[in-house]
Formats: structure tokens, sequence, C-alpha cells
């Protein structure tokens, strides 16, 4: 079983979400519950942060770890096509490039004060996101 199969049985278990096929048409969530999922994301990388301070390994780990819990069950909430979505995203990250000149290492170290940030090369494509969402139900709300 996978991370996201995984973290979808955890909140069906829990009764977050439902077999219901109807909840994995993509779709908002209630601003409520966004507001605490932010906000438990931020406190996992709180977490994840003191670890690094600390030379806590463990930590590091567990931080991580709980980041991704936090993330794949928001992503069940909103019903997304996770796999198909993270394929997307892969795709378009391959296509990035490692700074290979002084000129794209002053644009890596602009964007993400890291001279080892990957950076999108001219013929680098988004990813597919809208399209997907669209392809599993999703209409943007001024399309109904």
């Amino acid at each position: 079983m996978g991370n996201f199969d995984a973290v979808g049985l955890l909140y069906r278990h829990f009764g977050y979400v439902t077999e219901d096929q109807e909840e994995y048409i993509p779709h908002h969530i209630e601003d409520a519950v966004a507001g605490f999922r932010i906000k438990f994301l931020h406190e996992e990388v709180m977490e994840l942060e003191q670890a690094y301070i600390n030379e806590d390994l463990p930590g590091i780990a567990d931080a991580l770890v709980d980041i991704v819990v936090v993330a794949l069950g928001t992503a069940h909430l909103h019903g997304f096509p996770w796999e198909e979505l993270f394929e997307e995203v892969q795709k378009s990250n391959m296509q990035k490039q490692r700074p290979q000149n002084a000129q794209e290492t002053k644009i890596s170290l602009l964007k993400r004060g890291s001279a080892t940030d990957l950076i999108k090369p001219t013929h680098w494509k988004p990813p597919g996101i809208y399209e997907t969402l669209t392809a599993h139900g999703w209409k943007k709300e001024d399309e109904d």
C-alpha cells in the first residue's frame, strides 16, 4: 500500500472521508477546515525546524513523515487524484536543471537564496494541474 492510500485508510478509519465516490471529485474544503490544515502543517514545519536546530535526526525524520501525512490527509479531504497530480509535478520537475553558468546561478540565488536550487529552462512546461482536476470532475466556480 502506498503512502497516499495508507493515509486514506487512516482518514476513513476516523471518518474524515468516506468511500463515497462524491468525495473523490476535487473540491474546496470549508474555510475553518482549511485554516486548521494550514495551522497543522505550519506546526509540523516548526517541529522540523526545531529538530534541525537540536541536531535531532529522529526528530527530523518524524517531522518529515508528519508533514507528508498531514499534506496527504489534506489532499484526501480535497478529493484530489493524488497520483496523477504527483506525476504531473514530477514530469515538470524533471524538465528543470541545475544552474549551468554564472547567470543561471545568479537566478537560482535570487529566487531561493541557494546556488543548488533547480531552475526552469526556456523549454520548461508547468504541470497540468488544471487539466488533471477538470478530468476528475472539478469545475472552476465561474464555469458553472
